[in-house]
């Protein structure tokens, strides 16, 4: 049996983690871009009719109600297969260089390194030049004071998605990818070489 036909199987199942785990740095891009991301307002109720001579309208309101979005499909399914493909492909070139030389299995952890940053830049230029759309409701009440209408203190939106808008998406999508990424790996390595060592 032939050194290669014994590394083959092996270089395959390194390839599979370093590609498992750049979609998982995919699907934690598609979180941050759903949570950690500045959203832009849209008004879901249809504007009240103006005359042919006015120019605008006021709306006055007391609090406002989340209705819907943002949207979780184009993103959730996007950057998981978006960072599966690069990180098959980047693993698969980075396995040729390490068995030619005799590098590692840790190199591997540049596939999801990687893809984790490529996906994230990407969605963070899709986040800015196309922010994602919350649709809200303006509410007036007769009856609403410095309380919401859940009794809690008075809240940007009410029943909307939390937002933990912490740091630029230019600088949290990137890091957060490369970061899951390669701790999934990283964790992945740990399991296999316990297994093999318990095994031995």
């Amino acid at each position: 049996m032939s050194e290669n036909s014994i590394r083959e199987p092996a270089a395959a199942r390194w390839i599979v983690l370093a590609s498992i785990a750049s979609a998982v740095a995919g699907l934690a891009v598609a979180f941050g871009w759903r949570y950690g991301v500045t959203r832009t307002w849209i008004d879901a109720d249809s504007p009240p009719p103006v005359a042919s001579g006015d120019t605008g309208y006021f709306r006055v309101y007391d609090w406002v109600q989340y209705v819907s979005g943002p949207p979780w499909w184009p993103v959730t399914w996007v950057a998981p297969i978006a960072a599966l493909v690069i990180g098959t492909v980047v693993s698969v070139a980075v396995e040729w260089f390490r068995l030619r030389r005799k590098t590692g299995r840790l190199t591997l952890v540049v596939a999801p390194l990687v893809a984790g940053s490529i996906v994230g830049a990407g969605a963070a230029w899709w986040a800015r030049s196309q922010p994602p759309e919350i649709r809200i409701r303006m509410v007036t009440d007769p009856s609403f004071d410095d309380l919401g209408p859940t009794g809690a203190a008075r809240l940007d939106i009410y029943g909307g998605p939390p937002l933990f808008d912490t740091v630029q998406a230019g600088l949290l999508l990137p890091v957060m990818g490369a970061v899951i990424g390669a701790a999934v790996f990283g964790v992945g390595l740990t399991v296999s070489t316990l297994r093999t060592r318990r095994l031995t």
